[in-house]
């Protein structure tokens, strides 16, 4: 049996993402399978919205992990949910894979909330330059604030990534 063969059958076996990370990522809804903590299988469904947040030091994979998190989704949502990117040139969505490509669509800031199609899920990579913590009543900050608190009305899922400094 070659390794990648391997590979496959571990990743086959592998519960990603987690029940709590799928409850937030797929629609509103949807049913999915849970292993409780003595392995037995139930079906749930979605709650579809929510804040997922990342951190980890610089260069650790908070992005890369949001964006396969993103993917995974994707891939995996009985219906496509749009992926908004806050804060990257359209430029970015020419890496992406063809079906994200797809949904996927930019936003230039936080001044374009209120552009966020319904049923989204929104990554704010790097979370410190749209809002940074020592300008919290900042206009940016208020308007992140409020549109966090609201946007579970509209079914958007939110990922933040964010720099710890700490070591």
């Amino acid at each position: 049996m070659s390794s990648e063969l391997d590979v496959e059958s571990w990743m086959s076996s592998v519960h990603w993402p987690t029940d709590r990370v799928r409850h937030l990522l797929l629609p509103r809804g949807a049913p999915y399978t849970c292993i409780d903590s003595k392995g037995a299988r139930y079906i749930i469904k979605a709650f579809g919205a929510g804040i997922i947040n990342i951190m980890g030091t610089s260069g650790s994979g908070k992005s890369t992990l949001a964006n396969a998190l993103m993917n995974w989704v994707t891939i995996h949502s009985p219906v496509p949910r749009p992926l908004c990117y806050l804060g990257m040139p359209d430029e970015w969505l020419e890496v992406l894979p063809p079906e994200m490509k797809k949904v996927a669509y930019t936003l230039n800031g936080l001044d374009e909330l209120h552009k966020v199609k319904r049923g989204s899920i929104m990554l704010l990579d790097d979370t410190g330059l749209h809002a940074a913590a020592r300008r919290s009543m900042s206009g940016s900050n208020v308007k992140l604030s409020i549109y966090s608190q609201i946007a579970r009305h509209r079914d958007v899922t939110i990922i933040m990534t964010a720099q710890n400094h700490r070591v």
